[in-house]
Protein backbone atom coordinates (compact mmCIF):
# COMPACT_ATOMS: atom_id res chain seq x y z
CA UNK A 1 0.00 0.00 0.00
CA UNK A 2 1.46 3.37 -1.02
CA UNK A 3 0.58 6.86 0.15
CA UNK A 4 0.07 8.82 3.36
CA UNK A 5 0.17 5.71 5.59
CA UNK A 6 1.55 3.28 3.03
CA UNK A 7 4.51 1.02 3.63
CA UNK A 8 8.07 2.26 3.37
CA UNK A 9 8.72 -0.32 0.65
CA UNK A 10 5.83 0.93 -1.50
CA UNK A 11 6.59 4.63 -1.09
CA UNK A 12 10.34 4.45 -1.62
CA UNK A 13 9.78 1.98 -4.45
CA UNK A 14 7.55 4.44 -6.29
CA UNK A 15 10.01 7.27 -5.77
CA UNK A 16 12.91 5.29 -7.22
CA UNK A 17 11.08 3.37 -9.96
CA UNK A 18 12.01 3.68 -13.64
CA UNK A 19 8.43 3.11 -14.81
CA UNK A 20 5.10 3.44 -12.99
CA UNK A 21 2.00 1.85 -14.55
CA UNK A 22 -1.34 3.17 -13.31
CA UNK A 23 -4.39 1.03 -14.10
CA UNK A 24 -7.65 2.96 -13.80
CA UNK A 25 -6.70 5.16 -10.85
CA UNK A 26 -6.88 8.86 -10.03
CA UNK A 27 -3.35 9.44 -8.66
CA UNK A 28 -5.10 11.19 -5.75
CA UNK A 29 -3.35 13.22 -3.07
CA UNK A 30 -3.49 10.46 -0.44
CA UNK A 31 -1.43 8.24 -2.75
CA UNK A 32 1.07 10.51 -4.52
CA UNK A 33 2.18 12.98 -1.84
CA UNK A 34 3.59 16.23 -3.28
CA UNK A 35 2.60 15.97 -6.97
CA UNK A 36 5.68 17.58 -8.48
CA UNK A 37 7.94 15.10 -6.65
CA UNK A 38 5.94 11.92 -7.32
CA UNK A 39 7.99 9.17 -8.96
CA UNK A 40 11.05 11.30 -9.60
CA UNK A 41 12.59 10.29 -12.91
CA UNK A 42 9.96 7.64 -13.67
CA UNK A 43 8.07 7.32 -16.91
CA UNK A 44 4.36 7.12 -16.05
CA UNK A 45 1.96 5.07 -18.16
CA UNK A 46 -1.67 5.83 -17.26
CA UNK A 47 -4.40 3.43 -18.42
CA UNK A 48 -7.85 5.00 -18.06
CA UNK A 49 -11.31 4.75 -19.61
CA UNK A 50 -12.34 8.34 -18.75
CA UNK A 51 -10.49 10.90 -20.92
CA UNK A 52 -10.81 13.70 -18.33
CA UNK A 53 -8.84 11.85 -15.63
CA UNK A 54 -5.23 11.58 -16.92
CA UNK A 55 -3.16 14.66 -16.13
CA UNK A 56 -5.32 16.02 -13.32
CA UNK A 57 -2.62 15.62 -10.68
CA UNK A 58 0.26 13.82 -12.39
CA UNK A 59 1.18 14.35 -16.04
CA UNK A 60 1.69 10.92 -17.60
CA UNK A 61 4.40 10.14 -20.12
CA UNK A 62 1.94 7.97 -22.01
CA UNK A 63 -1.86 7.87 -21.74
CA UNK A 64 -3.73 4.76 -22.89
CA UNK A 65 -7.49 5.32 -23.20
CA UNK A 66 -9.94 2.43 -23.31
CA UNK A 67 -11.28 -0.58 -21.45
CA UNK A 68 -8.50 -2.44 -19.61
CA UNK A 69 -9.90 -5.71 -20.94
CA UNK A 70 -8.78 -4.52 -24.39
CA UNK A 71 -5.79 -2.29 -23.72
CA UNK A 72 -3.82 -4.05 -21.00
CA UNK A 73 -3.40 -7.48 -22.66
CA UNK A 74 -1.91 -5.78 -25.71
CA UNK A 75 0.50 -3.86 -23.47
CA UNK A 76 1.43 -6.94 -21.41
CA UNK A 77 2.49 -8.81 -24.55
CA UNK A 78 5.17 -6.20 -25.20
CA UNK A 79 6.74 -6.38 -21.73
CA UNK A 80 9.82 -8.55 -21.30
CA UNK A 81 11.82 -9.57 -18.26
CA UNK A 82 15.31 -8.25 -17.72
CA UNK A 83 18.14 -9.10 -15.32
CA UNK A 84 17.60 -7.93 -11.74
CA UNK A 85 19.89 -4.95 -11.05
CA UNK A 86 19.55 -5.13 -7.29
CA UNK A 87 15.98 -3.82 -7.19
CA UNK A 88 14.68 -6.72 -5.10
CA UNK A 89 17.48 -6.28 -2.57
CA UNK A 90 16.53 -2.62 -2.19
CA UNK A 91 12.87 -3.54 -1.72
CA UNK A 92 13.91 -6.02 0.96
CA UNK A 93 15.88 -3.30 2.73
CA UNK A 94 12.73 -1.17 2.92
CA UNK A 95 10.56 -4.06 4.10
CA UNK A 96 10.89 -3.31 7.78
CA UNK A 97 8.84 -4.97 10.43
CA UNK A 98 5.79 -2.91 11.36
CA UNK A 99 6.92 -2.73 15.00
CA UNK A 100 9.96 -0.74 13.83
CA UNK A 101 7.66 1.81 12.20
CA UNK A 102 6.27 3.42 15.29
CA UNK A 103 4.21 0.78 17.05
CA UNK A 104 4.46 1.70 20.72
CA UNK A 105 5.36 -1.23 22.98
CA UNK A 106 2.45 -2.09 25.21
CA UNK A 107 2.74 -1.41 28.90
CA UNK A 108 2.66 -4.58 30.95
CA UNK A 109 -0.91 -5.74 31.28
CA UNK A 110 -2.20 -3.45 28.51
CA UNK A 111 -3.08 -3.98 24.86
CA UNK A 112 -1.36 -2.17 21.97
CA UNK A 113 -3.61 -1.17 19.07
CA UNK A 114 -1.36 -2.38 16.26
CA UNK A 115 -0.68 -5.66 18.04
CA UNK A 116 -4.42 -6.17 18.51
CA UNK A 117 -5.17 -5.46 14.86
CA UNK A 118 -2.29 -7.68 13.75
CA UNK A 119 -3.86 -10.57 15.66
CA UNK A 120 -7.29 -9.86 14.17
CA UNK A 121 -5.74 -9.53 10.69
CA UNK A 122 -4.07 -12.92 11.13
CA UNK A 123 -7.49 -14.47 11.81
CA UNK A 124 -8.98 -12.75 8.76
CA UNK A 125 -6.12 -13.81 6.50
CA UNK A 126 -6.07 -17.41 7.71
CA UNK A 127 -9.84 -17.70 7.15
CA UNK A 128 -9.71 -16.04 3.71
CA UNK A 129 -12.48 -13.84 5.06
CA UNK A 130 -14.06 -10.62 3.83
CA UNK A 131 -13.22 -7.60 5.99
CA UNK A 132 -14.90 -4.19 6.07
CA UNK A 133 -12.96 -1.43 7.79
CA UNK A 134 -14.28 1.89 8.99
CA UNK A 135 -12.30 5.17 8.96
CA UNK A 136 -9.27 6.17 10.97
CA UNK A 137 -6.15 4.67 12.49
CA UNK A 138 -7.53 1.14 12.58
CA UNK A 139 -8.24 1.40 8.83
CA UNK A 140 -4.57 2.13 8.12
CA UNK A 141 -3.25 -0.52 10.53
CA UNK A 142 -5.57 -3.14 9.08
CA UNK A 143 -4.51 -2.34 5.51
CA UNK A 144 -0.86 -2.63 6.57
CA UNK A 145 -1.29 -5.86 8.52
CA UNK A 146 -3.60 -7.92 6.29
CA UNK A 147 -1.97 -10.78 4.42
CA UNK A 148 -2.97 -12.01 0.97
CA UNK A 149 -6.75 -12.25 0.58
CA UNK A 150 -8.91 -13.35 -2.36
CA UNK A 151 -9.90 -10.49 -4.70
CA UNK A 152 -12.74 -8.20 -3.55
CA UNK A 153 -12.26 -9.21 0.09
CA UNK A 154 -11.02 -5.93 1.59
CA UNK A 155 -13.87 -3.40 1.71
CA UNK A 156 -12.75 0.12 2.57
CA UNK A 157 -13.89 3.64 1.75
CA UNK A 158 -10.28 4.68 1.18
CA UNK A 159 -9.70 8.38 1.79
CA UNK A 160 -13.38 9.37 1.58
CA UNK A 161 -13.72 9.54 5.38
CA UNK A 162 -17.10 7.81 5.61
CA UNK A 163 -17.24 6.98 9.31
CA UNK A 164 -19.88 4.33 9.94
CA UNK A 165 -19.18 2.52 6.67
CA UNK A 166 -17.93 -0.80 8.03
CA UNK A 167 -20.97 -2.40 9.65
CA UNK A 168 -23.46 -1.75 6.79
CA UNK A 169 -20.82 -2.82 4.25
CA UNK A 170 -20.28 -6.04 6.18
CA UNK A 171 -24.03 -6.70 6.26
CA UNK A 172 -24.13 -6.40 2.48
CA UNK A 173 -21.09 -8.66 2.14
CA UNK A 174 -22.57 -11.29 4.43
CA UNK A 175 -25.85 -11.35 2.52
CA UNK A 176 -24.03 -11.40 -0.82
CA UNK A 177 -21.51 -14.09 0.15
CA UNK A 178 -23.19 -16.18 2.88
CA UNK A 179 -20.56 -18.91 2.58
CA UNK A 180 -17.73 -16.49 3.50
CA UNK A 181 -16.65 -15.39 6.96
CA UNK A 182 -17.12 -11.62 7.29
CA UNK A 183 -15.33 -9.27 9.70
CA UNK A 184 -15.86 -5.68 10.77
CA UNK A 185 -12.84 -3.75 12.05
CA UNK A 186 -14.00 -0.37 13.37
CA UNK A 187 -12.93 2.32 15.79
CA UNK A 188 -15.02 3.36 18.77
CA UNK A 189 -15.95 6.62 17.03
CA UNK A 190 -16.97 5.24 13.66
CA UNK A 191 -18.78 2.24 15.14
CA UNK A 192 -21.12 4.57 17.02
CA UNK A 193 -22.29 6.08 13.71
CA UNK A 194 -24.27 2.97 12.76
CA UNK A 195 -24.23 0.66 15.77
CA UNK A 196 -28.04 0.45 15.64
CA UNK A 197 -27.50 -1.96 12.72
CA UNK A 198 -26.59 -4.57 15.32
CA UNK A 199 -30.36 -5.08 15.34
CA UNK A 200 -30.22 -6.07 11.66
CA UNK A 201 -27.25 -8.35 12.25
CA UNK A 202 -29.02 -10.10 15.13
CA UNK A 203 -32.39 -10.28 13.40
CA UNK A 204 -30.92 -11.85 10.26
CA UNK A 205 -28.56 -14.10 12.22
CA UNK A 206 -25.59 -12.97 10.12
CA UNK A 207 -22.24 -14.56 10.91
CA UNK A 208 -20.37 -11.28 11.20
CA UNK A 209 -17.36 -10.92 13.51
CA UNK A 210 -16.96 -7.38 14.87
CA UNK A 211 -13.72 -6.04 16.37
CA UNK A 212 -14.05 -2.57 17.90
CA UNK A 213 -10.68 -0.87 18.41
CA UNK A 214 -11.58 1.19 21.45
CA UNK A 215 -9.01 3.84 22.43
CA UNK A 216 -11.29 6.64 23.65
CA UNK A 217 -10.31 8.98 20.81
CA UNK A 218 -11.02 9.84 17.22
CA UNK A 219 -7.59 8.38 16.71
CA UNK A 220 -6.45 9.87 13.44
CA UNK A 221 -7.60 13.35 14.48
CA UNK A 222 -5.77 12.92 17.78
CA UNK A 223 -2.59 11.80 16.00
CA UNK A 224 -2.53 14.96 13.86
CA UNK A 225 -3.23 17.10 16.92
CA UNK A 226 -0.32 15.43 18.70
CA UNK A 227 2.12 15.85 15.84
CA UNK A 228 1.18 19.29 14.51
CA UNK A 229 -0.55 21.02 17.42
CA UNK A 230 1.58 19.97 20.41
CA UNK A 231 -1.15 17.67 21.79
CA UNK A 232 -3.71 20.46 22.13
CA UNK A 233 -6.52 17.96 21.93
CA UNK A 234 -9.83 19.44 20.82
CA UNK A 235 -12.99 17.44 20.06
CA UNK A 236 -10.95 14.26 19.57
CA UNK A 237 -11.38 12.60 22.97
CA UNK A 238 -14.72 10.78 23.03
CA UNK A 239 -16.90 8.71 25.32
CA UNK A 240 -18.50 5.43 24.28
CA UNK A 241 -21.12 3.04 25.61
CA UNK A 242 -20.12 -0.36 26.93
CA UNK A 243 -19.99 -2.05 23.54
CA UNK A 244 -20.01 -5.53 25.05
CA UNK A 245 -23.13 -4.82 27.11
CA UNK A 246 -24.77 -3.12 24.14
CA UNK A 247 -24.10 -6.08 21.85
CA UNK A 248 -25.55 -8.48 24.43
CA UNK A 249 -28.64 -6.28 24.66
CA UNK A 250 -29.15 -6.98 20.96
CA UNK A 251 -28.58 -10.69 21.58
CA UNK A 252 -25.07 -10.69 20.12
CA UNK A 253 -22.40 -12.60 22.11
CA UNK A 254 -19.59 -10.25 23.16
CA UNK A 255 -16.23 -10.10 24.91
CA UNK A 256 -14.52 -7.09 26.47
CA UNK A 257 -10.74 -7.37 26.75
CA UNK A 258 -7.83 -5.11 27.65
CA UNK A 259 -4.81 -7.42 27.56
CA UNK A 260 -3.26 -9.82 25.07
CA UNK A 261 -4.06 -13.17 26.76
CA UNK A 262 -7.73 -12.18 27.12
CA UNK A 263 -7.81 -11.05 23.48
CA UNK A 264 -6.35 -14.34 22.26
CA UNK A 265 -8.93 -16.31 24.23
CA UNK A 266 -11.79 -14.14 22.96
CA UNK A 267 -10.72 -14.53 19.34
CA UNK A 268 -10.38 -18.27 19.86
CA UNK A 269 -13.88 -18.44 21.41
CA UNK A 270 -15.31 -16.56 18.40
CA UNK A 271 -13.94 -19.09 15.92
CA UNK A 272 -16.48 -21.47 14.47
CA UNK A 273 -19.45 -19.83 16.15
CA UNK A 274 -22.68 -19.57 14.18
CA UNK A 275 -24.22 -16.11 14.10
CA UNK A 276 -22.67 -12.77 15.03
CA UNK A 277 -20.08 -11.96 17.70
CA UNK A 278 -18.34 -8.82 18.94
CA UNK A 279 -15.08 -8.14 20.76
CA UNK A 280 -14.44 -4.78 22.40
CA UNK A 281 -10.65 -4.32 22.29
CA UNK A 282 -9.71 -1.67 24.84
CA UNK A 283 -6.31 -0.58 23.60
CA UNK A 284 -3.66 2.00 24.46
CA UNK A 285 -5.07 5.51 23.99
CA UNK A 286 -2.13 7.30 22.35
CA UNK A 287 -0.58 5.02 19.76
CA UNK A 288 0.20 6.41 16.31
CA UNK A 289 0.09 4.94 12.82
CA UNK A 290 3.42 4.88 11.02
CA UNK A 291 4.79 5.26 8.42
CA UNK A 292 3.26 8.69 7.84
CA UNK A 293 3.75 11.12 4.96
CA UNK A 294 2.89 14.60 6.29
CA UNK A 295 0.57 16.72 4.20
CA UNK A 296 2.52 18.51 1.45
CA UNK A 297 5.54 16.18 1.69
CA UNK A 298 6.94 13.82 -0.94
CA UNK A 299 6.48 10.07 -0.56
CA UNK A 300 10.10 9.55 0.47
CA UNK A 301 9.87 12.24 3.17
CA UNK A 302 7.97 9.80 5.34
CA UNK A 303 8.09 9.65 9.14
CA UNK A 304 8.83 6.15 10.45
CA UNK A 305 8.63 6.80 14.19
CA UNK A 306 9.07 9.55 16.71
CA UNK A 307 9.25 10.22 20.42
CA UNK A 308 5.86 11.45 21.72
CA UNK A 309 5.79 15.16 22.53
CA UNK A 310 4.74 16.56 25.87
CA UNK A 311 1.14 17.64 26.10
CA UNK A 312 0.44 21.39 26.14
CA UNK A 313 -2.30 22.30 28.58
Amino acid sequence: MPGMHGTERANRGLQEADVIVGLGLRFDDRVIGRPEDFGRGAKIIHFEIEPAVPGRTVKPTVTVLGDLADTFPAFAQTVHARADDGWHQRLALWSREADANGSVPSREGSLGARRAIRRVADHITEAGAIVATDVGQHQMWCAQELGTLPPQSHLTSGGLGTMGYALPAAIGASLGAPDREVWVVAGDGGFQMNLQELATVAQEGLSIRIAVINNGFLGMVRQWQERFYERRYAASEISSPDFGALAKAFGVPAWTVSDEPSMNKALSDMEGRAGPALVDLRVEAEENVYPMVPSGAALDELVLAETPKARVS
